[in-house]
């Protein structure tokens, strides 16, 4: 019976395996002919398909949202808008490249408004020391632990950045984060934790971008007190 179980549930896992492929590559029909095969109500596919459909764009808005921060990150707009303000006798496509600099600004600025999650974070940290830690170098959407090849030392950090992450929340990674990283465990809210695993005792420096799960993750090095009990008798 066991070995029968076992046989069944392997089925069902490359079925659904197959499903999600197929509905990925937008091969709908295929995808319920397989949803059928296991059995599988009409009612039930139509949910599945729906499930999907709202994960793709969300997926697709998080990484629309994740390329317009990269944007406003590495291009500096700010300091080239001030820069361009600044300048004695502008040509007129010196004038016209600001002009396209501040509505680009613009139009990135509306959209993580409507879109982005870092709004309180910003608000608590201000945006330079909230834009300072989000670029310390962090391992995107890792799954496990052994995805996390960011390191960052804490030694070598400035005074604000290290007074930021002597204040932040210290969660512990155990079985109950059965997700991995991806386990909704956090408050995106807060955004900023350093996070223990139970087993390795290894730190990391965590952002959520808003998300309830660890979404950016590093290594932490030489953080002093990182016990969370440490910290609860400081």
């Amino acid at each position: 019976m066991k070995s029968v179980e076992v046989a069944e549930r392997a089925l069902a896992d490359l079925c659904t395996r197959d499903v999600i492929q197929l509905l990925d590559s937008g091969e709908e029909k295929q995808a319920r002919a397989v949803m059928k095969m296991t059995g599988m109500s009409k009612t039930d596919m139509d949910k599945t398909v729906k499930e999907h459909e709202e994960m793709k764009k969300q997926t697709d808005l998080e990484e629309a949202v994740d390329l317009v921060e990269e944007l406003l990150g590495w291009t500096h707009l700010d300091d080239m808008i001030k820069d361009f303000k600044e300048m004695k006798n502008p040509k007129r496509e010196d004038e016209e490249f600001l002009g396209h600099c501040i509505s680009l600004r613009g139009q990135a600025l509306d959209f993580l408004k409507k879109h982005g999650r870092g709004e309180k974070a910003i608000e608590r940290y201000g945006k330079k020391l909230y834009w300072e830690f989000v670029e310390l170098g962090f391992s995107g959407k890792p799954l496990g632990i052994e995805e996390v090849h960011t390191h960052i030392d804490y030694d070598l950090l400035s005074t604000e950045l290290q007074k930021l992450i002597d204040d932040l929340p210290v969660v512990t990674i155990d079985e109950s984060w059965d997700r991995g990283f991806f386990s909704d465990k956090l408050d995106g809210t807060q955004q900023f934790y350093i996070a223990i695993d139970k087993e390795t005792e290894s730190v990391f420096l965590i952002d959520t971008q808003g998300y309830e799960y660890a979404r950016y993750v590093s290594h932490l090095k030489n953080m002093p007190c990182a016990n969370p009990k440490q910290k609860e008798e400081k």
